[in-house]
């Protein structure tokens, strides 16, 4: 009995602290939980590793008991919350989120520009529209698991050439947005070619025997808007212009 109640309240004190470990690189939804978690884990350790030692006189040991047991309740209702806030947070990350990319998909760039705009002093945002180049040839020569190898390799370098302060989201099958944040129509301009040499350089593995793939972009950027009411005005901006790049020849950047 001595024994296992010191191995159990071994196994607690490390669960303690790893539940604190875990605090500091966890998403704000989980914190609460987690902090319950470490604390009751810890006072549950204490309590065991206590009575396994015989720290306890033989009058206060029923009392000890009574104690771990509505600790040990309590802890078996918290990693129940914690569960359950896990499972919203991975319900939330698929209701916002492109499966394929995991970039923002429509649901999750509408509740960005909200949060965006909502925030004091937003600064503004200007659209950057991109299609992916002849991406159905890709589809047709290679397959489709060649096609997703490239949209996923294409999402990763236009994330990777953007700031924390940016959106980009994947709007359709080959179609892409970002909103690039208090840029000018210079500096837009100027992401917007990083971007397209970025992709025009991308190489990507395909199929055995077809060697690699890849693809170039189009780019069509609105002016700058400030308000979330000015969303259809740039939309409608950026469009035209990607549509002027397309008809242009592909693999090149427009401007409203």
């Amino acid at each position: 009995d001595t024994a296992l109640r010191l191995v159990l309240g071994t196994l607690l004190a490390w669960l303690a602290y790893d539940a604190a470990l875990a605090l500091q690189r966890t998403e704000p939804a989980l914190r609460a939980p987690l902090a319950l978690l470490a604390t009751l884990a810890a006072g549950l350790a204490l309590l065991t590793l206590a009575r396994g030692l015989h720290l306890t006189g033989a009058g206060a040991a029923q009392r000890w008991d009574n104690v771990v047991a509505l600790a040990a309740v309590l802890l078996a209702l918290d990693l129940l919350w914690l569960v359950f806030a896990r499972l919203n947070g991975q319900l939330a990350e698929l209701a916002t989120r492109d499966a394929l990319t995991r970039l923002l998909n429509r649901s999750g760039l509408d509740e960005a520009l909200t949060r965006h705009f909502g925030a004091r002093d937003a600064p503004a945002l200007t659209l950057l529209a991109i299609d992916a180049d002849h991406f159905k040839r890709v589809n047709d020569r290679l397959g489709r698991a060649a096609g997703d190898l490239v949209l996923r390799a294409l999402a990763a370098t236009l994330k990777r050439h953007l700031r924390p302060s940016d959106l980009v989201a994947r709007v359709g099958g080959e179609e892409f947005v970002i909103c690039c944040a208090g840029a000018d129509a210079a500096g837009a301009r100027s992401l917007a070619e990083r971007l397209r040499e970025a992709a025009r350089s991308l190489e990507v593995g395909a199929a055995a025997g077809h060697g690699d793939a890849g693809c170039s972009i189009s780019i069509g950027v609105s002016r700058p808007f400030h308000t979330l009411a000015d969303w259809p005005r740039a939309a409608a901006e950026a469009d035209r212009a990607l549509y002027a790049a397309k008809t242009a020849g592909c693999d090149r950047v427009c401007t409203a």
